[in-house]
């Protein structure tokens, strides 16, 4: 009798355990139905994790591929242009969008969409144009899309840079105060064997002058340029560095181009005055260092001595100190700029400065004065 009520008793455990599991499956599938009923609702775009390898993949989202990331010109010709193409598609699901191209400096980019839909392709076309130098090129471009897997592509350009074409002095230095200027002499040289003509000749000034038969065909040239000694002293005072242009009918260089720096008789170190934060009506403090570059090439000139320091639109201008060196002298000079009451914020003079000697010096000086000063002072010397 009791062995019965025993296995009774075990049965209606092993019912009740029964009874709990299925519910508790029955609740958790619930559970997941209605989880997944959720996730379904919400929107375009969703996230599934797969428990296999644990990556997360996007459900109705756009999805960016670049057939070529990069691209490789080799070697390229100094001054030419030169393309590379890139192709890409959206293999997604929905609309892709390109919100911004980035790119580094010489690369022109062309886009011929910037929305692609589901399944279509598009086209960048990066343009370089190479200077005139040897060098190696590498260049980014940065595709910025609403891909939410890979939200930025980045593209590369590579190549070599490669002269055909040489030229000496790039940059050359002259004396513009000697009686007997001379310029270097200029030899161009193809290297690559490619015969080319001297069309035309320019500089600032124009100071430089050469001869040649833009007729001539040659692989290499040396000109050796005249100085117009009057224009390059005109030159010298108001701009000292220059530039010579030489044209040629050569096909990977329109031009060519020489830097040149003439020194002047006398410099003003710095080239210019400039005041910052000036009150109107008040006194300002400047150090001029004036350089003396003839003195060592002219042993007999006179000592080096001021005569007079005027300005051009009225400041006053005093000479405080005058400390002689090696190279010249250093001015302390007292200024009361002159204000222009044609602007509101700033006014502007050149001080010039007269040697015993004869040699003159103009230096520009602009003063820039604090906010609502310079009109208070204009507004009461009206009144």
């Amino acid at each position: 009798m009791s062995s019965q009520k025993n296995y009774h008793s075990i049965t209606n455990r092993v019912y009740a355990y029964c009874h709990i599991w299925s519910l508790t499956g029955y609740c958790l599938v619930s559970i997941a139905l209605l989880c997944q009923g959720c996730s379904s609702n919400t929107g375009s775009t969703s996230r599934i994790e797969s428990p296999a390898n644990k990556q997360i993949e996007f459900i109705g989202a756009p999805k960016l591929v670049v057939k070529n990331s990069s691209y490789d010109f080799g070697n390229i010709k100094s001054g030419s242009t030169n393309t590379a193409i890139f192709n890409f598609a959206n293999v997604g699901d929905r609309p892709l969008k390109i919100t911004d191209v980035r790119r580094c400096c010489g690369v022109a980019i062309k886009l011929d969409k910037e929305e692609l839909a589901p399944g279509e392709s598009g086209v960048l076309t990066a343009q370089y144009r190479a200077g005139q130098t040897s060098s190696l090129l590498r260049r980014k471009i940065g595709l910025v899309t609403n891909d939410p897997k890979n939200p930025q592509v980045e593209l590369l350009i590579t190549g070599k840079v490669v002269e055909t074409l040489t030229w000496t002095p790039r940059h050359f230095e002259i004396s513009a105060y000697q009686k007997d200027v001379k310029c270097p002499e200029i030899t161009i040289k193809s290297l690559d064997d490619t015969p080319f003509a001297i069309e035309a000749f320019d500089a600032t000034g124009p100071c430089f002058t050469a001869d040649f038969d833009p007729a001539r065909k040659a692989t290499e040239f040396t000109l050796k340029p005249g100085v117009n000694t009057a224009k390059l002293k005109a030159v010298s005072l108001l701009e000292l560095n220059g530039k010579l242009t030489i044209a040629l009918g050569h096909p990977d260089y329109k031009n060519i181009n020489l830097t040149f720096k003439a020194i002047p008789s006398l410099q003003a170190i710095p080239a210019n005055i400039l005041v910052f934060n000036a009150k109107a009506n008040q006194s300002v403090l400047r150090r001029l260092q004036l350089r003396d570059n003839q003195a060592d090439s002219n042993k007999d000139a006179a000592p080096f001595q001021i005569e007079s320091l005027t300005s051009k639109n009225g400041s006053r201008v005093e000479i405080r100190r005058v400390t002689m060196n090696k190279t010249g002298c250093e001015l302390e000079l007292q200024i009361w700029p002159f204000i222009d009451d044609t602007t509101k914020s700033f006014s502007a003079d050149q001080l010039t400065i007269k040697m015993k000697d004869g040699r003159e010096l103009s230096v520009p000086m602009r003063v820039f004065y604090q906010s609502g000063t310079l009109s208070s002072a204009l507004n009461s010397s009206s009144n």
